[in-house]
């Protein structure tokens, strides 16, 4: 939204009141989204590291969307493939995804783990 969209919906006191509640409340919409997603991921993250690692912490997983030069319009697409897009650049994939070499799971030991196919052959 521009600000002239938002200077149309909503007046200076509400606006204020709003930059209030998020003062007290902390941030809400996707940059909150974000946060939650990157404890989530650094608690994932390192429960798997090796001992004498640095510990991660939740800004280790959470994107400068303005620094990458991504639109918010990007991130909050309803098309899968253009989130994926989105978080591909965000995470500093160059070109397109689909090209990006793909990642190899490991086992403990460090050997490769083969896809997972369905039993059953179903998808």
């Amino acid at each position: 939204m521009t600000v002239a969209e938002l200077a149309d919906r909503i007046d200076s006191r509400e606006l204020t009141e709003w930059a209030a509640f998020e003062r007290v409340e902390g941030p809400i919409g996707q940059e909150r989204a974000d946060g939650h997603a990157g404890i989530v991921a650094s608690i994932v993250a390192n429960s798997n590291r090796k001992k004498g690692r640095r510990a991660f912490e939740p800004n280790d997983f959470i994107p400068d969307w303005e620094k990458l030069g991504i639109k918010e319009e990007e991130t909050i697409s309803l098309d899968p493939t253009a989130q994926r897009e989105a978080m591909f650049r965000a995470l500093g994939g160059k070109g397109k995804m689909e090209d990006a070499p793909r990642a190899q799971l490991l086992d403990a030991k460090g050997n490769p783990i083969p896809p997972s196919t369905p039993a059953d052959g179903a998808n």
